[in-house]
């Protein structure tokens, strides 16, 4: 509803997938009345506790990415009970999470070392998911791509 585009993916009856970005700036209000007309909920994404970067990384991501990355963060022991294609109030906190988690451990056996690139910005820990992922379930690479490139 806040967004600043709406990315339409469908698959004709041929199989051929088509995209379409349309612009939403400025349209929240009008939306708003659309999904009350219609008697929609209304699923909020969390917007105090997480960092920019986690916000930015997952308005980036498409339908498939949304979906992998879920999986991936499960995979890795994150809470996130809708494992569908949307962009839930979960994943939000998952990935936050993960950061956080991973940031925290520099520094320890566990983590990188202290003056790591890594160490250096937590954000930069948002390109683990992935590498993570596929230690714990190999199946990650044929789902999500053996070179993982969000959609």
């Amino acid at each position: 509803m806040y967004g600043n585009q709406l990315l339409l993916e469908v698959t004709d009856f041929r199989g051929t997938p088509h995209k379409s970005k349309f612009p939403l700036i400025g349209s929240a209000e009008s939306i708003g009345k659309v999904l009350d007309a219609c008697t929609v909920t209304r699923v909020e994404t969390i917007k105090d506790q997480v960092d920019i970067s986690v916000k930015d990384r997952i308005f980036r991501w498409g339908p498939k990415s949304t979906q992998c990355n879920k999986n991936m963060l499960v995979s890795l022991g994150y809470l996130i009970s809708d494992k569908t294609s949307s962009k839930s109030p979960d994943v939000y906190k998952a990935l936050q999470k993960y950061i956080d988690d991973k940031y925290l451990k520099c520094g320890t056996d566990f983590g990188e070392a202290k003056g790591s690139y890594y160490c250096q910005k937590k954000e930069r820990f948002l390109s683990r998911v992935y590498d993570d992922a596929i230690k714990v379930n190999r199946s990650f690479v044929e789902q999500c791509g053996s070179q993982y490139v969000a959609d």
